[in-house]
């Protein structure tokens, strides 16, 4: 037939629900094991339901590959909000202490509220994972790029990025806030999914050429005289000021890149900690780039210069991290988030069947004209002892 006829085939004949009470759960589940699966994919209520069973009903959803969600407001209902997934008490009684969450709503509709707060609280997680990574990577490729001309960020260098950068950034992102809009599109499950595995090795490709670019135009500058010590110490040298310089910049780029607003988040200036970090962090080095004081240098641990000394190298530094930072961004958005790349990762793997067991179980059902039975006698399928 065609698409369209076995299109309106399958919405006819799977539109339906069950709606049963405890004792028919307990038959079924009992002794029509084989329908279980079947009859709780299009389960809609269930009423009447010991504690006991709503503890296996929910467990019997899981086994199938759902994340179950309880609600609750009584102490009948504590053993199935420890089984579930996500327990949500709706009451201060005895569920408070079971479930993990406990509203002050006494009604269902705090869980959009928790499904938004908890795909922000897993975006964040990625968000705090990404720029960590990129941190540890932008760091590791600096201090390569100066042993390559015997040199390596001052003590102070390190210590203005991890503490005054890098912890700072860190613990603002923590106060992301929840999107208003609940969208059907879920988040990525896997740190190791294909946008983020591009997304990293793209935006260390421009860590590497940037840092790298600065170095080489400083090299070409016809007052550059190559560091030259054979002393342990690390010293304040132009090698190292200006890697440090670009880096700071890069850093900035990598805290702003990570905090993805919508769908599941605010946008990045909503949260009023990394807003004004991002500020700052932006003033401090570019004041160390183009004024920095002789008092100030030492403690930063940069070269000291003059303010109109080498002034035009110093503002091709920072078109040199302006460019990183239009390119970074314009990777993200035709790259890494990009629709065509999620479209192509779903042609490679050319999945044939459903991963999750109720996905299987649908699919069966699509094809299965005849379910469910109607004016059909079943039988049970094992023994039935009958006590009197």
């Amino acid at each position: 037939c065609s698409p369209v006829l076995a299109r309106y085939i399958e919405t006819k004949f799977n539109n339906y629900h069950f709606v049963m009470d405890g004792k028919a759960f307990a038959v079924i589940r009992s002794y029509f094991p084989e329908l279980l699966n079947k009859v709780l994919l299009r389960g809609t209520v269930y009423a009447r339901m010991n504690p006991d069973q709503k503890t296996q009903l929910v467990e019997s959803l899981q086994a199938i590959g759902y994340v179950a969600g309880m609600c609750g407001d009584g102490a009948n209902d504590c053993g199935a909000l420890k089984a579930a997934d996500v327990g949500i008490s709706l009451s201060d009684t005895e569920a408070s202490v079971a479930a993990p969450f406990t509203s002050n709503i006494a009604d269902i509709t705090c869980v959009p509220i928790v499904i938004r707060q908890g795909r922000t609280a897993l975006m964040t997680s990625y968000a705090t994972f990404r720029f960590i990574a990129l941190y540890s990577l932008t760091q590791f490729i600096s201090v390569l790029i100066l042993y390559t001309v015997d040199t390596n960020l001052t003590d102070q260098m390190f210590l203005w990025i991890d503490m005054g950068l890098i912890t700072c950034f860190s613990l603002a992102m923590g106060y992301a806030k929840a999107y208003d809009k609940l969208v059907p599109q879920r988040p990525r499950c896997s740190l190791f999914s294909v946008p983020n595995v591009v997304f990293l090795l793209g935006q260390v490709l421009f860590i590497v050429i940037a840092q790298v670019l600065g170095l080489i135009y400083l090299q070409h500058q016809k007052w550059y005289v190559p560091v030259v010590t054979e002393e342990e110490d690390i010293f304040p040298c132009w090698e190292n000021t200006v890697v440090f310089f670009v880096s700071c910049y890069q850093y900035l780029m990598m805290a702003y890149l990570v905090s993805d607003g919508p769908p599941y988040r605010k946008p990045w200036y909503t949260n009023y900690f990394l807003l004004p970090l991002l500020i700052i962090g932006f003033l401090i080095t570019t004041f160390l780039v183009f004024n920095p004081f002789p008092v100030i240098a030492p403690y930063v641990g940069i070269e000291t210069f003059q303010i109109n000394e080498h002034l035009l190298f110093r503002a091709t530094l920072v078109m040199v991290a302006a460019c990183n930072f239009f390119l970074a961004v314009a990777f993200d958005i035709m790259v890494a988030n990009a629709q065509w790349l999620r479209a192509f990762v779903r042609i490679i793997k050319q999945k044939k069947e459903p991963k999750n067991e109720f996905k299987r179980i649908n699919l069966e059902l699509s094809k299965d004209y005849n379910w469910p039975p109607i004016d059909q006698p079943i039988c049970a399928s094992g023994p039935i002892l009958i006590c009197q």
